[in-house]
């Protein structure tokens, strides 16, 4: 159960709304995701804009905030949507019809900070630690993974959210964050402009020693 959710909850979803567009003649098809890390698979697109079906418009929206994206699925505005699984679950199991399309993004998640001393999980026991969203997906697999190397989420561990990335990243550079769980390409930039940062932990090693994939 654990490993089937885990390895679900872990990805970037490519949805098709199950109200299917027709393609016949001049039709318009609309494409939205979500900025950052779950839209890095459509920068090409979003840039070149190339004719993917002649006669077919695809229009392009990043969308600034989960709820922004949501509203546009229910709503049916949104033929196609890059987003967390977390979000298509909640929205699935709401009676939205969507059909998973591709899974674009994996392996983005990482633990930075300047704390040389953290080498493992048990080594943030004790510690505060910055996370964005709750209930969100990095924040799932983090507690996921404190739990698997025996730390309380609760009792172990300070656990601060911060509604985005880009906030988050910002405190890290600043050093306000000591510790924080960021998504590519935030990881990039943080370490690029504080050199004291480095990766600490890797989601996606953790996760393949934990599950054997």
């Amino acid at each position: 159960m654990w490993k089937k959710t885990f390895h679900t909850v872990s990805l970037i979803l490519l949805l098709l709304i199950a109200s299917p567009f027709m393609v016949t003649g001049e039709s318009t098809v609309e494409v939205m995701a979500l900025s950052g890390t779950t839209g890095l698979s459509l920068v090409k697109l979003l840039e070149e804009q190339p004719t993917i079906y002649p006669g077919v418009t695809f229009n392009y929206t990043v969308l600034k905030s989960p709820d922004q994206i949501s509203a546009k699925i229910i709503s049916g505005e949104a033929d196609i949507a890059a987003v967390p699984t977390n979000l298509a679950s909640i929205l699935y199991n709401r009676g939205i019809p969507l059909q998973l399309a591709a899974i674009t993004n994996w392996g983005v998640m990482y633990v930075v900070g300047s704390a040389s001393t953290i080498s493992s999980w048990q080594d943030l026991k004790g510690q505060e630690i910055g996370v964005t969203g709750k209930g969100s997906t990095p924040d799932l697999l983090f507690r996921y993974f404190l739990t698997a190397n025996g730390i309380d989420p609760e009792e172990d561990v300070t656990i601060r959210y911060y509604a985005s990335p880009a906030e988050l990243t910002q405190l890290v550079i600043a050093d306000k964050v000591r510790l924080a769980t960021l998504p590519e390409p935030w990881v990039t930039e943080a370490l690029s402009r504080n050199l004291s940062l480095t990766v600490l932990l890797d989601y996606q090693q953790t996760w393949q020693q934990l599950e054997q994939r």
